[in-house]
C-alpha cells in the first residue's frame, strides 16, 4: 500500500480513535442519566400504587364492619366504595396524598370506571396511550412509568429532560474514562501506523503477502565451464516499483524476528520454480541463505523436511549456506549443522574471511563447502596484501577437503587464476546475474547442451552425508 494511503489511514483512525470514545461516554452519560430516571419513575409508580391500593383495601375492610352509617357530604364531591348495602365515601385528594416528584404527572385510574385521581394536570391522551402499551406521539420524549394492582392502576409521566439532573453526575464518571480510552486508541494507530510505515513493517507485510521473489544467479565447475547450480537470492520490490537492496532489508529482518519468515519463503519459492529441474537432472542444487537466527535452534530444518516431504527433490539438492556470523556460537551451530547434513543437505560458511574465522574455528564445524567472499576475489590481479589472503583461504579448504565456491567474479583473469589454484565453483556476473526462475532454466539447458559433465561433481570428496 502506498505511503500516503498508509498515513491518509493513519489519519482517519486517529480521528476516529479521538472522537469515539468520546462519543460513546456522552451517549452512555445520557443513557445511564435516562435509565436511573425511569427506574426512580418505576419505584414511585410502585409506592404510590401500594399506597392508593391499601387504602381501597382498608376502605373495604371497614365495610365489612359497618351495620349502618349515617352519611352526610354537603356540597363535596366524593368517590364512593360501595360493598353490599353499605358506601364508604372518599374525599378524591386522599388519593393522591402521595405525590411523585416535582414534574412528574400523576393519574390514578380504576379501569372501566375512569380517573380516581390525578397530580399536575396530566394528559389524558398520553395517559391512555400509556395504558394501551403504545408510543407516546409527542415532540418531546416523555419516560412512562406504569403499575397495575387489582383495582387501580397509577401512570406517572415525566419529560425526558428531567434526567438531565443526573446527567452532570454520569459525565463526571464516564468522560475521564472516555477520554482515556481515546488516548489508548490514538496511541495504539500511532504505533500501528509508525510500525506499518517502518520498513520492518512494510517487509512484515510483504512476506506475509507474499510479496518477495527469488532470482538465480548461476553456479558454474571452474574447470568444465557446466552449470551445476544457483544460488537463490531473495528480491523485494517496495510499494511504488523501488527494489530494496536484499543487504538492507535482511539486516532490518534479522534484527526484528522476521528472518526465519523470509527463509521459509524462500524455501516455498525454490521448491515451486525449480521442482521440475532438480527432479530431471540429479546433479543440479540449489543453494538457500541462512541468517544467524536461523542456525539457533534448527527449526527452520523442519521447515524444509516438511516442505520437502511430498516433493520430487532430494535433500542433498538443496545446499545450505550461513555466514560466519551464523557458525560465531560453535556449540549452537555445531548440532545444527550436523542435522542439516543427517538429512542430505550440504552446508557451506559464505562470504568466508570477512569475520573472525581461523583453521581451529573451521575444523569445530562439521562443514561441505566454503564461499570465498567477492572482496578478495576482487584484490585478484591486485598489488593489495588481500589478494595474498586467497591464497591461503583456498590453502586452508583443501586441508580440510572442502569444496571451494568464489563469488563475485567479473573478469577471465580472475577466473583464470582461481582455475590454477583448483578452486571448485565460481559465481559472478562473468557468468551470469541474478535471473528470474524461467530465465534461469533456459540458460541452464543451454549451457549443458554445450559443455561437459564436471569432473567433480558437487559433493564429491566432501564429507557430505548420504
Amino acid at each position: 500500500m502506498p505511503r500516503k494511503y498508509v498515513i491518509g489511514i493513519a489519519v482517519l483512525l486517529a480521528a476516529a480513535g479521538a472522537f469515539l470514545p468520546i462519543g460513546f461516554a456522552l451517549q452512555m452519560s445520557w443513557s445511564r442519566a435516562v435509565a436511573l430516571e425511569q427506574q426512580s419513575l418505576d419505584n414511585q409508580a410502585q409506592r404510590i400504587l401500594q399506597y392508593t391500593q391499601g387504602m381501597l383495601d382498608q376502605t373495604v375492610e371497614v365495610l365489612h364492619r359497618l351495620d349502618a352509617v349515617p352519611v352526610v357530604s354537603p356540597g363535596l364531591r366524593m368517590v364512593a366504595v360501595r360493598y353490599g348495602d353499605y358506601s364508604a365515601l372518599i374525599e378524591p385528594g386522599r388519593f393522591t396524598q402521595l405525590t411523585p416528584t416535582d414534574g412528574v404527572q400523576m393519574a390514578l385510574v380504576l379501569p372501566g370506571s375512569g380517573m380516581l385521581g390525578s397530580h399536575n394536570h396530566p394528559d389524558l391522551m398520553l395517559v391512555a396511550q400509556a395504558l394501551n402499551g403504545g408510543k407516546l406521539d409527542v415532540e418531546e420524549d416523555y419516560l412512562t412509568a406504569v403499575a397495575r394492582g387489582d383495582d387501580i392502576t397509577v401512570v406517572l409521566l415525566e419529560p425526558a429532560s428531567e434526567a438531565l439532573s443526573s446527567l452532570r453526575r454520569e459525565r463526571n464518571l464516564w468522560l475521564p474514562m472516555g477520554g482515556m480510552t481515546a488516548l489508548v486508541m490514538i496511541g495504539l494507530v500511532c504505533w500501528l501506523s509508525r510500525r506499518r510505515l517502518s520498513l520492518a513493517g512494510e517487509l512484515a507485510t510483504a512476506v506475509s503477502r507474499r510479496e518477495l521473489a527469488v532470482h538465480y544467479q548461476p553456479i558454474i565447475d571452474l574447470r568444465s565451464g557446466r552449470c551445476v547450480g544457483a544460488e537463490a537470492l531473495v528480491r523485494w520490490q517496495r510499494p511504488g516499483g523501488k527494489q530494496m537492496r536484499p543487504d538492507v532489508f535482511i539486516a532490518i529482518a534479522e534484527e526484528n524476528g522476521i528472518l526465519p519468515r523470509i527463509t521459509a519463503e524462500v524455501f516455498r519459492l525454490v521448491i515451486r520454480d525449480m521442482e521440475e529441474l532438480l527432479a530431471v537432472d540429479r546433479g543440479v542444487h540449489i543453494s538457500v541463505n541462512l541468517g544467524a537466527s536461523d542456525m539457533k535452534d534448527g527449526e527452520v530444518l523442519r521447515v524444509l523436511e516438511r516442505m520437502l516431504l511430498h516433493t520430487s527433490i532430494e535433500p542433498r539438492q538443496i545446499w545450505l549456506e550461513a555466514t560466519e556470523r551464523g557458525f560465531m556460537d560453535v556449540d549452537t551451530a555445531g548440532p545444527v549443522i550436523a542435522e542439516a547434513r543427517r538429512l542430505g543437505h550440504a552446508v557451506a560458511i559464505d562470504d568466508f574471511g570477512t569475520g573472525y574465522s581461523s583453521l581451529a574455528y573451521l575444523q569445530r564445524l562439521p562443514l561441505d563447502s566454503l564461499k570465498i567472499d567477492k572482496t578478495f576475489v576482487d584484490a585478484i590481479g591486485t598489488d593489495s596484501a588481500t589478494h595474498k589472503v586467497t591464497e591461503h583461504i583456498i590453502g586452508m579448504a583443501r586441508s580440510l577437503n572442502l569444496l571451494t565456491v568464489a563469488e563475485g567474479i567479473e573478469r577471465q583473469d580472475q577466473a583464470d587464476y582461481l582455475k590454477a589454484r583448483e578452486v571448485d565453483f565460481g559465481q559472478g556476473w562473468l557468468y551470469g546475474k541474478p535471473m528470474p526462475a524461467a530465465e534461469f532454466i533456459k540458460y541452464y539447458l543451454r549451457n549443458v547442451e554445450n559443455t561437459p559433465p564436471p569432473q567433480r561433481m558437487p559433493g564429491e570428496g566432501a564429507p557430505l552425508a548420504a
